[in-house]
This record gives C-alpha cells, sequence and structure tokens, in this order.
C-alpha cells in the first residue's frame, strides 16, 4: 500500500489513506496477515491502522476490526497512520499488526502487534521487546467492536552478535 500518510471515513471509521496522488482518498492497507475462513471469507492483518479487515469471499471489504484506542498511532496533531515517522503512542511506525490467526473451531480470532506500542516501551528500539495479543469472540459477529481479552506477550531478543543466542532486552 502507498504511504498512508493522511485518512479516509469509512463505515464512520478513520482509515489509513495517502493524502495526495491518484489515491488519496483510498484505503491504504500494508497487508502483513491473511487468514481465510472455511467459507472463503478471510481477515488481513494491517500495519497503518493497524486494523483487520474482513472480506466476503468475493473480495468485498465487510467490515473493519479496530484495535483499543492505546493501539491507534498518534502523533502531537492526533491520529496518524504514516509509516515515515514515529507518534507519541500506539503502534510504532509500520509496525501493526504482523499476525493473525483463528482458532481450530473457528470461533476465535487472535490478532498480534509486531512490537510494542511506544507507550508501552519508550522510543528506543532495543526496549519494544513487549507486545500486544488481542483475542476476539468472532462466533456471532465476524467484526466485534471489542476484544474479549489482551495480553502480553515478552518476544525473543537475540544479541547482535548472530550466533543465534537469545539475549536480554535492554
Amino acid at each position: 500500500g502507498l504511504d498512508a500518510d493522511g485518512r479516509v471515513v469509512e463505515r464512520g471509521v478513520n482509515l489509513p489513506s495517502p493524502a495526495s496522488g491518484p489515491a488519496a482518498g483510498r484505503l491504504s492497507i500494508d497487508s502483513e496477515a491473511l487468514r481465510f475462513l472455511k467459507d472463503g471469507s478471510f481477515y488481513v492483518g494491517d500495519e497503518y491502522g493497524p486494523n483487520i479487515y474482513y472480506f466476503a469471499a468475493s473480495g468485498r471489504l465487510q467490515g473493519v476490526i479496530v484495535p483499543p484506542p492505546a493501539i491507534l498511532p498518534m502523533d502531537a496533531k492526533g491520529m496518524n497512520f504514516t509509516s515515515r515517522r514515529g507518534g507519541v503512542s500506539g503502534r510504532r511506525a509500520n509496525q501493526g499488526f504482523e499476525g493473525v490467526g483463528v482458532t481450530p473451531d473457528g470461533a476465535t480470532l487472535i490478532a498480534l502487534l509486531q512490537s510494542a506500542t511506544l507507550q508501552d516501551s519508550g522510543a528506543k528500539q532495543v526496549s519494544r521487546a513487549n507486545t500486544r495479543l488481542l483475542v476476539y469472540d468472532i462466533s456471532k459477529d465476524r467484526v466485534p467492536a471489542q476484544p474479549v481479552a489482551s495480553y502480553v506477550l515478552q518476544l525473543p531478543v537475540y544479541t547482535q552478535a548472530g550466533d543465534g543466542k537469545i539475549g536480554r532486552a535492554h
């Protein structure tokens, strides 16, 4: 997707969009995760929003799962989806939903951020070892408004030596 340095409002939701050029006003997705369901419909995890988009088997957008406010990318002026500069809270620039999965029974959607939110880790990249895992009940509604659970997940940290050994977070 083209860098989402702007936004477009669809279905009452602020969504990432280029601010200018031929794609301005259109949804821009930096898709990082894809999960098909048995009926052919599918979820796409996005880094810009970070949002989770739900599509019918035909490819038509059916809805958007917006994460809790603490995960939305904010800068001093408000919501900012760009991947070119960091914000003050929410997901780090270009580090939204990296993984999306569905439990074998098809009732639960699980989404994982690539790394820690800014407020959970500070500005230094080396301190981003704790990320967020969100759990949604999709048994009755494929586009739920809120997660049913949220967890902190500690990511492995590897040494700079490139020897495959796990180091400690700083």
